[in-house]
């Protein structure tokens, strides 16, 4: 089974700048070494003097996350996730918050080959993105699965947790219909193999070679593996996928319904049990 579906996991890496909300890239500095300062805490005004949004410091020169006081700040960073190629002509699957606001997408083969990637399109509510290695032909790639996994079936892992591209693990499925915080899609499968940092967007397969899932979060007290990861089930990676080829973002139709806990009190007021 690796054997078949190693050659279509890559790994990603990205290159890009963000906004800076508080303060100068000084004053973050900061920030990040007391990170539970509060906002009203005098030093937080004290930091925010050396040049807040670009402007010029305390002493007329230019802050170092602006030019001279113009536009908003940012900030460069590097990252790196999973992905996996759907298509011989290079369409890569990955989770939207390993390519936000990337600049430049390198996908690395499992044989160490790099290519430039061009990002298709991104399904925040999701948390999908679909790329395009550029001028790419005859790659290998994985099928999405047609049934849908139960729990207990087993599924393995391939991914790039903290840049250690390549790495298989194996588990089952231990839940499904998840719902977890922060997400519009309620329908996570819960799986027990392990997944770390950079595993985010890499393939959860199944004993026949098919894509059950992508892998995007884990639940954690430490930041690493304890067993319970969350991966978006591939009957709703296809729809999504599909449009991000098609059109390059998702239509989805409103109903303007809204949905709510029934209590006591609003059981009482419409005749319910």
């Amino acid at each position: 089974l690796v054997a078949a579906v190693k050659p279509a996991v890559v790994s990603i890496t990205v290159e890009g700048s963000q906004p800076v909300s508080n303060g100068s890239q000084m004053g973050e500095q900061y920030y990040f070494n007391f990170p539970d300062l509060p906002p009203d805490n005098p030093l937080r005004k004290f930091f925010d003097q050396f040049g807040q949004n670009g402007q010029n410091g305390p002493n007329g020169q230019m802050s170092p996350n602006g030019r001279n006081g113009q536009g908003p700040a940012t900030r460069k960073f590097e990252a790196a996730g999973s992905g996996f190629i759907i298509s011989s002509d290079g369409y890569v699957v990955t989770n939207n918050h390993v390519v936000n606001d990337a600049t430049k997408i390198t996908v690395i083969m499992d044989n160490g080959d790099q290519h430039n990637a061009t990002l298709i399109g991104t399904d925040p509510r999701t948390d999908l993105a679909l790329l395009k290695i550029d001028g790419a032909k005859d790659m290998p790639f994985v099928s999405f699965a047609d049934t849908e996994p139960r729990v207990g079936d087993w599924v393995v892992a391939v991914g790039n947790p903290f840049g250690l591209g390549g790495t298989v693990t194996a588990g089952i499925v231990s839940a499904r219909g998840r719902d977890i915080s922060g997400s519009a899609t309620g329908d996570f499968l819960q799986i027990d193999a392990a997944i770390n940092r950079g595993n985010s967007g890499g393939p959860a397969f199944n004993l026949n070679g098919q894509v059950v899932g992508v892998n995007s979060a884990i639940f954690s007290p430490n930041g690493g593996n304890v067993g319970i990861a969350f991966a978006i089930p591939s009957s709703i990676v296809k729809q999504v996928v599909t449009q991000l080829e098609q059109n390059g973002h998702v239509t989805r139709g409103f109903l303007g319904v809204n949905i709510q806990d029934v209590t006591a009190d609003i059981a009482d007021s419409v005749g319910l049990p």
